[in-house]
């Protein structure tokens, strides 16, 4: 799966509204410094981006974002 699909898949789970989705995802890929990583397989990354994923996943949840 890739880094910005696992996101929007997460976001799903987390119950957050279709239209706001995009707008979250890309504010947490941007804060994270993980969007030139977003199209690459999460199987593919460094552990130090694998970590910056999951708090971009992590500040997804967060209704101030």
């Amino acid at each position: 799966m890739r880094v910005e699909e696992y996101l929007d898949y997460r976001a799903k789970l987390k119950g957050i509204d279709r239209k706001d989705r995009p707008r979250r995802i890309a504010y947490c890929l941007e804060s994270c410094r993980v969007r030139e990583v977003g199209r690459r397989l999460l199987g593919t990354l460094s552990k130090g981006y694998r970590q910056r994923v999951g708090l971009a996943d992590a500040m997804l949840a967060d209704r101030q974002s």
